[in-house]
């Protein structure tokens, strides 16, 4: 018999399956793809991170990242590390404290903005509020002991009249204010012409208010969580056009008027919430509940009475993985249940409770043994991030991603991150092992260290498990950086040492680890393609092929793509393996594995 080409692959967009045998998952899957993404019919190397802004305290650890809209025009990332809350300085590029407060540590809180200020808790301290929009910088230098500072011009409305600042970390009062002027300043200390000045955040004034670790923002009225009563949700006063931001922080049930405060008695303790617009484009609150409920959560103010109702809105069977294990794509709300599986809580006729779709019942076992309880989730760009720890770790230390364009689950081990945000269109997560920030899927290394990218294809037995076969040649098709070494490693049935080959982006023979002889080669394509490549690489298009020697009889075998660099690209696209059965009543056409 002649040696034919039995497996054709073009597509590597199913993602992982961990659920089926090895052999019996689809061609297009992996059982592992590790630090890998899928990106249309191709797998390839996952994206890096790298440090965002300078941070004193490396040692605190942060718990939440939220982007505040402060003007219509700026933004600024807000942390919470150690016991303190830092904003991002976009002028100094360094995170500086917006509270004097000493705070409690180790909480995740929830934090939400309106009209510039910004609002939060963390289930332990006071409900706080920060004047986020009393934002400017410094016109001249002060110096220590000054009794004025001079705002940037046309900024001093945005002060009050008195009140605690803060420059570069440094707190200060005044006690007036003469245009873009602060007057009756004390405490002040040496700070540069064009230093931000900021207002601290107020920790101390809603003392009465609930203290929840779950809270958001809903047709003008906050609602929050009351942790020593968690079946309570409380809703402000509805915000109105004299001081709404006052009324966002008054959470005191004053009667049944209309636009009062109040709460809401749910039938279980509430365990998380998110809003987000249906396809119908009609906002809704689901409030999760421990009884395995979503429920939908409105207030009403008609004539002089307001009243808040709670209805079944789906119903899971399970309760959240953690509080904030929920995300919104374009249309839908995604939550992650403490049953491993990731719902899709499309929103029907108002008051229909309809079964949930169930997308990760592939993925199920995996996502079971991660702990999700301090984790979080996020939707940026058609994908949707899951971090969580796995292995015994007392840390976040592994993230699922999940494109919905392949549609295929893949396995972060790189991303070490405790919350993830969105700033000026990029992604950004806090890490679980410092306080640091990191611009996300920027750049083809973690920080400056390589990534250990492994995608191993399911067991190949050309639908003739029982038949002994003999492997020819293999051709592999793609793309890589020119200072690329892939290694690919081939396992015969159950072994556990693999003839391993390195697939060289330097334009060389392929050379065998096991033998260092040249075995095939590497024919490149003429254009580059791709961008945002380190600096002196290019990605290039390639076809290997690989003479195999002989590596003896198998009923199936495995193939893994490894690479272990820093600054290296690459893309997969195509593979053909030629073998020959050595059974001679079976035909290739019985063998055959067409491409999926």
């Amino acid at each position: 018999m002649s040696f034919r080409p039995l497996a054709i692959l073009n597509r590597f967009d199913g993602g992982a399956v961990t659920r089926d045998f090895p052999d019996n998952i689809p061609k297009n899957c992996s059982p592992y793809p590790k630090n890998v993404e899928l990106y249309g019919s191709t797998v390839r190397k996952a994206r890096g991170f790298t440090k965002y802004g300078t941070e004193s305290s490396s040692s605190d650890i942060g718990f939440t990242l939220y982007n505040h809209r402060i003007l219509s025009d700026t933004e600024l990332l807000i942390k919470t590390i150690g016991t303190t809350v830092k904003f991002l300085d976009p002028v100094s590029n360094n995170w500086y404290p917006i509270t004097t407060a000493t705070l409690t540590g180790g909480k995740r809180w929830w934090f939400t903005s309106f009209n510039g200020y910004l609002y939060g808790c963390n289930g332990t301290d006071n409900f706080c509020r920060w004047r986020g929009s009393a934002y400017s910088t410094l016109k001249n230098t002060v110096s220590n002991g000054a009794t004025t500072i001079d705002l940037a011009t046309g900024t001093g409305a945005r002060f009050p009249t008195s009140g605690t600042g803060l420059i570069e970390g440094d707190a200060f009062t005044w006690t007036g204010k003469t245009g873009d002027q602060l007057t009756g300043v004390s405490g002040i200390q040496d700070h540069p012409a064009g230093a931000t000045v900021i207002m601290a955040m107020d920790t101390t004034t809603y003392t009465t208010q609930p203290k929840g670790s779950v809270g958001l923002f809903f047709r003008h009225r906050i609602f929050s969580r009351d942790d020593a009563n968690p079946n309570f949700w409380y809703f402000s006063k509805l915000a109105d056009n004299t001081t709404p931001e006052d009324d966002l922080t008054d959470f005191t049930v004053a009667g049944s008027g209309t636009g009062d405060a109040g709460y809401i008695i749910m039938p279980a303790a509430v365990v998380g919430a998110e809003v987000f617009i249906t396809g119908g484009n009609y906002a809704v609150q689901v409030v999760f509940c421990s009884d395995g409920v979503a429920y939908a959560v409105s207030v009403s103010d008609s004539g002089s009475i307001t009243s808040g109702v709670a209805v079944p809105f789906k119903v899971l069977g399970a309760d959240l993985a953690g509080k904030n294990m929920t995300a919104i794509t374009e249309n839908d709300l995604l939550a992650l249940d403490n049953t491993g599986c990731l719902r899709a809580l499309g929103y029907g006729e108002q008051s229909t409770t309809l079964k949930t779709a169930r997308l990760s019942d592939d993925i199920a076992p995996t996502m079971e043994n991660v702990d999700w309880a301090d984790g979080a989730m996020f939707y940026h760009k058609r994908k949707i991030y899951m971090l969580g720890k796995v292995n015994g770790s007392s840390v976040n230390n592994y993230c699922v991603v999940r494109d919905t364009n392949p549609m295929g689950y893949v396995f972060w081990e790189h991303w070490g991150f405790n919350d993830l945000c969105e700033h000026e269109n990029e992604l950004y997560g806090l890490s679980s092992v410092n306080g640091n920030v990191y611009k996300l899927n920027n750049g083809l290394s973690a920080d400056g260290e390589a990534i250990a990218s492994s995608y191993p294809l399911p067991d190949l037995d050309f639908d003739a498990p029982l038949i002994f076969k003999e492997a020819a040649w293999m051709r592999v098709g793609g793309y890589m950086t020119a200072n690329c070494h892939l290694y690919i490693k081939v396992y015969l049935d159950n072994s556990i040492t693999p003839y391993t080959f390195l697939l060289s982006g330097d334009n060389t023979d392929i050379v065998s680890a096991n033998d260092n002889v040249a075995i095939g080669t590497v024919i490149f394509g003429t254009g580059v393609v791709g961008g945002g490549l380190p600096s002196g690489s290019s990605l290039r298009e390639f076809e290997a092929t690989l003479n195999f020697p002989t590596l003896g009889y198998f009923n199936k075998l495995r193939i893994v793509f490894e690479n272990n660099e820093s600054d290296v690209d690459f893309y997969l696209d195509k593979l053909l393996v030629w073998a020959e059965a050595q059974d001679p009543f079976v035909t290739f056409d019985k063998l055959n594995l067409q491409a999926i």
